[in-house]
């Protein structure tokens, strides 16, 4: 099994010898072109003048004399001539959102030699889709639109095809239709012969180019395959070397049968996560001699798993050549940028920046000399701050040490831009010196800033020159952009020792050994966004590329991987992240094609031993930082649901209510509880609210009832605009709760029917109280504060009725007694009822005894008995406020008692945070 590159360059030889100074090869990367050097030395044994080593890029920039332009200095050309080509155009950050797709779609053309005038021209006359033919009919407002579209878009190729036409420069597609016209004219190349070696799919560019040279009989063409896939005339891996070879001929290196027939063992494993195959990859390596490892490819589907297999190689791995590089978007410093850019963004000229926002930057690794980390708290200035509130540049300004020089540089990034976005480059340059000196000279963090600041130099010197105007949004939207594009790449020998590379970089390259990770459907082959404005029809006429064109390509290079190896490793996560995890299709038809032939498979799943030991719950120790804020939460107010959530469960009241976490909202298309649970109660506040006063007439509340299914909506869509009310979860959600809120208040409307008079008082209504209790014990204002969600009076008795949106169990509301020690977290809503019973007749003075109940929605036919109740009685009577306040005093002293720490109760098993902490 001779590696192709040997092939070729014992054929290169042995037409040229030695004199290839006038020789070009065309290979599929950059790194192929190394390995051939290597090769033609050791069949030449001796020294000799190298061939011109060129991909296509570099082949077609030589030929058309032109440059490439970088992606950055494409976008601003594409701008001008936008704006050069609209009345009334948008501003850049509207531009950028659908600019790139332009882009590529601009690209694709090009490159693709499509003629302009009939790609752009009327739809009617696109050759080729007479099923969309507007034939003599008007054309509708929608066609219009379409034909209008497509006109625009035209002018804007045009204009800045002329643009960017007399600048030497232009894109890569730009460039391919400049040379492909130029060789098919007959221009003078600088080599006598020019190889192709490794290629697989053509552009029509480049076809054209090849064939042109073809007829000058100065074109030889090598091809990289094997019959398993080229003889099989749907495989799709063959798909465009079929075609290639129809046209072309076989080439000179005679196509092989080594997927056939060589022996070949192929180790296919599953892993836990995605990170697992790293480790085991590691592993593998681990288990193998120097000599071996030299002759070893570890290939990334995923290049995101860069990192964790680096993190996980044994140190005594030996030589190790990344042809990659690490992507700056997946590293800490663009955190540390994403972060900045939402901080401003979210300044508010009167109260300032949010505290949430300026701790999640003060807290990032890069800052750490900046604020002081371990000490320096005065510098961030919110020690006492309540989350949720916002602090001011003075404010931070006047809390900083005068004598630290990164604190310095932080607070100059830290001043407010006041509208104008051109000071952003002055504020990030003085970021990343604070980091850059918080950091030290450890050498990775120092090239993450230094990359990270070329790039926005670059950016900033883009927008100067073309004299654009921008806002913040823009200049995230572009930060965003360019930053995916930047990577930080590494040092080596790129043929010596291990090699770990991308699945493109091991076109043309053979190796003995393979492990390739992330072999999951969706990363193998790659998932394909579509990208493109041009409908597929039209795509498809003029021979642009289409979602199958990519499929074929990532077989190809799949396949291709494999021929010549003896030892195959296929790596594959159980869980990868992805909505549809598995193996990839690859490895399904690699077995059935293995039938009948030497190559072994065998599956493993791999899963890390779970062992079973015991472990310490956590519990959160009240110190000082704690308790003070605790004590602001309640100097703020606490919720008969904080009372709660306290009795429930201390761990989970200390995430909630201290910590201020809150739940994700984990399936898209559902709406989230807090979300359904709001819209209800406003939708009954606006449905009811008219009623407020009247003595209640059964028609009265049918009318309400008719109304809240609409109100609902709009209550649901007033909070989640991008909620999709007309299908799925969200339509099921909606419907259900709208019936439910139409039976409780049917049933009301039976009562009043059936002869009982009611009349409602108020609807969400705040109210608050001091506990004059806890000022004189223990020193700190603790104020009850709650909103009712209904007060009515049903035959004379006063009632506060909580409205819930799920179930309630009639004996959860009945109490012994008001001592706390009788309390436990089946009795959450019970003490829930007991604090708004207690709001409502501090409130109320005049009022000497309240009902307090439940509506459960599920269930309303239940409201009756879903009533708090001490014994057999249920009221709550005013001589029992003293009770019920030493009820909640014993709660606070319980809550602020520093030697009690906050832990999980078993018996709850509902909590969000810390249900696997016990």
């Amino acid at each position: 099994m001779e590696p192709f590159l040997l092939q070729v360059a014992q054929r290169m030889l042995g037409e040229h010898g030695t004199q290839l100074h006038q020789v070009a090869v065309v290979l599929p990367s950059a790194r192929a072109g190394l390995h051939l050097r290597k090769h033609l030395a050791t069949v030449a044994g001796s020294a000799l003048w190298s061939p011109d080593m060129l991909t296509w890029d570099s082949f077609i920039e030589r030929v058309s004399g032109a440059r490439r332009m970088g992606d950055l200095e494409t976008l601003f050309e594409l701008f001008a001539a936008y704006r050069s080509t609209r009345a009334d155009p948008e501003n850049l950050d509207a531009f950028l959102a659908w600019a790139p797709t332009v882009l590529a779609d601009i690209d694709d053309a090009e490159t693709n030699l499509v003629e302009l005038d009939r790609f752009y021209g009327d739809l009617r006359a696109l050759e080729g889709i007479e099923h969309w033919s507007l034939g003599e009919e008007r054309l509708s407002s929608g066609q219009q639109r379409l034909v209008n579209y497509w006109q625009q878009q035209g002018a804007l190729h045009r204009a800045f095809v002329d643009r960017v036409s007399g600048s030497s420069a232009g894109t890569a597609g730009m460039l391919a239709r400049a040379a492909a016209g130029q060789v098919r004219n007959g221009a003078v190349l600088p080599w006598t012969t020019v190889w192709f070696a490794g290629l697989n799919a053509f552009t029509a560019a480049q076809q054209s180019i090849v064939d042109a040279l073809v007829r000058k009989r100065t074109a030889r063409l090598c091809w990289d395959a094997d019959r398993a896939y080229l003889d099989h005339p749907v495989h799709e891996a063959g798909h465009f070397l079929r075609k290639a070879i129809a046209r072309s001929g076989e080439g000179l290196i005679p196509i092989g049968n080594d997927l056939r027939t060589n022996d070949r063992c192929v180790h296919v494993s599953e892993l836990p996560t995605s990170t697992a195959q790293a480790l085991h990859a590691a592993s593998l390596l681990a288990a193998l001699t120097m000599e071996e490892r030299a002759r070893t490819a570890v290939v990334l589907a995923d290049e995101a798993l860069l990192q964790p297999l680096l993190d996980a190689l044994p140190a005594d791995i030996g030589p190790v050549n990344v042809t990659m590089g690490l992507r700056l978007h997946d590293l800490p410093v663009n955190a540390l940028i994403g972060t900045f850019l939402e901080l401003h963004r979210s300044y508010d000229p009167i109260t300032g920046y949010p505290v949430r926002e300026v701790e999640r930057l003060f807290r990032h690794p890069f800052l750490g000399a900046a604020v002081g980390v371990g000490g320096n708290k005065a510098m961030l200035g919110i020690a006492g701050s309540v989350p949720g509130t916002s602090i001011s540049y003075q404010a931070l300004k006047s809390a900083s040490p005068q004598d630290n020089d990164p604190c310095a540089l932080l607070l100059s990034a830290l001043e407010p831009i006041n509208g104008d976005a051109s000071c952003i480059a002055l504020r990030l340059n003085a970021l990343l010196s604070a980091a850059a000196m918080s950091t030290g000279h450890r050498p990775l963090e120092r090239e993450q800033l230094h990359r990270m600041a070329r790039m926005h130099h670059e950016l900033q010197a883009q927008l100067v020159r073309t004299g654009t105007a921008y806002d913040l949004h823009a200049y995230e939207r572009l930060h965003a952009r360019l930053v995916r594009q930047q990577r930080i790449a590494f040092f080596g020998e790129p043929l010596q020792g291990l090699q770990v590379m991308g699945m493109l970089e091991t076109r043309a390259i053979d190796h003995e050994r393979i492990i390739v990770l992330s072999c999951n459907e969706g990363k193998l082959p790659p998932a394909s966004g579509d990208r493109s404005f041009i409908p597929f029809d039209v795509r498809h006429v003029h021979g642009l590329p289409l979602a199958k064109d990519s499929d074929a390509l990532a077989a190809y290079t799949f396949h291709r991987l494999l021929q010549r190896a003896g030892h195959v490793h296929l790596l594959f996560a159980a869980d990868s992240g992805e909505a549809a995890a598995g193996p990839s299709r690859y490895i399904a038809q690699l077995e059935n094609d293995a039938i009948g032939t030497p190559t072994v498979i065998d599956h493993t799943a791999l899963h890390a031993p779970l062992a079973v030991r015991s472990h310490a719950p956590i519990a959160v120790a009240k110190d000082t930082a704690v308790l003070e804020r605790l004590r602001a939460v309640l100097a703020k107010g606490i919720s008969p649901s904080a009372f709660g959530c306290f009795l429930r469960c201390p761990l989970d009241f200390h995430f909630r209510y201290i910590m201020h976490l809150k739940e994700p909202d984990n399936v898209e298309d559902e709406l989230a509880s807090n979300v359904l649970g709001t819209a209800v109660h406003e939708a009954l506040q606006r449905a009811c609210t008219p009623l407020i006063g009247k003595l209640l007439r059964p028609e009265d509340l049918h009318h309400a009832a008719g109304l809240v299914g609409d109100l609902l909506r709009e209550c649901i869509l007033a909070q989640r605009p991008d909620a999709l009310l007309d299908e799925g979860h969200a339509r099921l959600q909606w419907h259900m709760a709208s019936e439910a809120m139409r039976r409780a208040l049917k049933m009301d409307a039976d009562a009043l029917a059936a002869g009982t008079e009611m009349d409602f008082i108020a609807f969400e209504q705040e109210l608050a109280v001091e506990l004059p209790t806890m000022r004189d014990t223990l020193g700190i204002p603790v104020r009850i504060r709650g909103r009712i969600d209904r007060i009515d009076r049903r035959d004379g008795v006063y009632r506060i009725m909580d409205v819930k949106t799920g179930s309630v169990r009639a004996e959860h509301l009945k109490l012994r007694s008001w001592d706390a020690m009788d309390l436990d977290a089946d009795k959450e809503k019970a003490l829930q009822l007991a604090c708004y019973a207690f709001l409502f007749l501090n409130n109320e003075e005049h009022i000497g005894a309240v009902q307090a109940g439940i509506i459960p929605l599920q269930k309303p036919s239940r409201s009756d008995k879903c009533v708090l109740s001490l014994g057999d009685d249920d009221l709550v009577h005013r001589s029992t406020l003293p009770a019920i306040e030493g009820l909640l005093v014993a709660l606070l002293s319980r809550m602020l008692d520093p030697g009690v720490p906050f832990v999980h109760d078993p018996g709850s098993e509902h909590c969000a945070f810390c249900i696997g902490s016990h």
